[in-house]
């Protein structure tokens, strides 16, 4: 199975979009990080709205179980409706933290100290003028501002760039018949009589949808292969670019069946 592989920081922090967001800053790859420094900061409209809509209710429903309350001691019928209100309230509290908590997740943090590594880039896909358009390149480029990020989206990597480890792309057509152990050969794009080997350890549960203008690589859903490489390579930077093959094991019908149905009933956590 042969695939376009990338590589990234063993170890390292991948920092994923949580939520979507209207991309409104990034800090630039390269650039060396904090835990807790701010990676990228993304806005939502409809999350705002709601956001202060409820604030509104939770406000109303705070200022009238106070009035019950307060009348209570002279009027037997807000006493009786106390408890009703009680209800309501803590119920306008709980979707108020909710929403909140998605706030939240538009600002992404970095949860160590590193390099900030890029992704390897893409191609955007245009789109009318009734939707945002979606980034294209580099998540975190500046020419990106502006621009809609999907939930699920790699925007970087925190870690050493001199400790690398190779992500490699595999169709979903494919991948039932890959797995942890098998050998990868990785032969670079910016020195193709370089080849680089290594070994599978992990295989993502989810597929993620690749649209790019490039002839070179099939628009459809593609799974991460997850590669150890055998030796370090010092000349080797983060973000370049190669082609795997990996060396899957003869495997019979009844083994790609079950590989198959594992991939379709993962769940999404």
């Amino acid at each position: 199975m042969t695939g376009y592989a990338g590589f990234i920081p063993s170890k390292g922090q991948t920092v994923y979009a949580t939520a979507a967001g209207e991309l409104q800053y990034a800090v630039h790859p390269g650039a060396h990080v904090q835990a807790g420094d701010v990676l990228a900061r993304l806005s939502s409209s409809e999350n705002k709205l709601a956001l202060e809509r409820q604030k509104g209710e939770y406000e109303v429903r705070r200022i009238h179980y106070e009035q019950l309350g307060a009348l209570r001691a002279w009027n037997k019928q807000s006493s009786q409706q106390l408890p009703t209100a009680r209800v309501a309230l803590e119920n306008a509290q709980a979707q108020l933290e909710e929403l909140c908590q998605k706030a939240e997740q538009l600002t992404l943090r970095a949860s160590r100290s590193g390099t900030v590594i890029a992704p390897p880039p893409i191609e955007n896909e245009n789109f009318g003028s009734d939707r945002l358009p979606t980034w294209g390149g580099l998540p975190l480029d500046s020419q990106n501002i502006g621009c809609w990020i999907e939930p699920g989206t790699v925007l970087c990597t925190i870690g050493d760039p001199k400790n690398l480890e190779a992500l490699v792309a595999i169709s979903q057509d494919d991948i039932a018949e890959i797995g942890p152990g098998h050998s990868v050969r990785i032969l670079l794009v910016s020195a193709p009589v370089r080849v680089l080997e290594g070994t599978v350890i992990e295989v993502a549960h989810l597929a993620t949808l690749q649209t790019t203008e490039d002839s070179a690589i099939a628009t459809g859903k593609y799974h991460l292969v997850q590669v150890q490489l055998n030796r370090q390579d010092l000349n080797l930077l983060a973000g370049a670019r190669g082609i795997a093959k990996i060396e899957a094991r003869r495997s019979t019908l009844s083994t790609i069946s079950y590989r198959t149905l594992q991939q379709m009933l993962r769940l999404p956590w």
